[in-house]
């Protein structure tokens, strides 16, 4: 599985797995499975959503679609979602497409700490 959950008292962590080091086309598909899963998974539990990209280096188009289709569904759940550790390349491409500005993007996150990254 490219993308993991960990669950804690106030927050759902996302994280991606050793093997999703770039985001291809090919990853981004099983993603966006995890993505609605994550989701549903927030609203029942009230939880926010931390997604950690400390693993990404590159992201293609396809990443960034299923973003925006994280952001209309969390807007219409009222979810609060979070992007941490985001490497200043994935930031810039971030910026271009306007999506920093829908994300809270936050430096680290210190209760990602210890998880596993395969």
């Amino acid at each position: 599985m490219v993308l993991r959950f960990h669950e804690t008292d106030d927050k759902i962590n996302a994280f991606f797995s050793t093997e999703a080091t770039t985001l291809d086309d090919a990853r981004v598909q099983e993603i966006g499975s995890g993505i609605l899963s994550l989701c549903n998974l927030a609203a029942s539990t009230a939880k926010r959503i931390v997604i950690d990209f400390r693993s990404i280096g590159w992201m293609s188009s396809a990443m960034i679609g299923e973003l925006v289709l994280l952001n209309k569904a969390a807007k219409s759940q009222r979810l609060d979602v979070r992007l941490t550790n985001v490497a200043p390349n994935i930031l810039e491409v971030l910026k271009i497409t306007r999506l920093h500005k829908v994300f809270r993007i936050d430096d680290d996150d210190p209760g990602l700490t210890g998880i596993p990254s395969t």
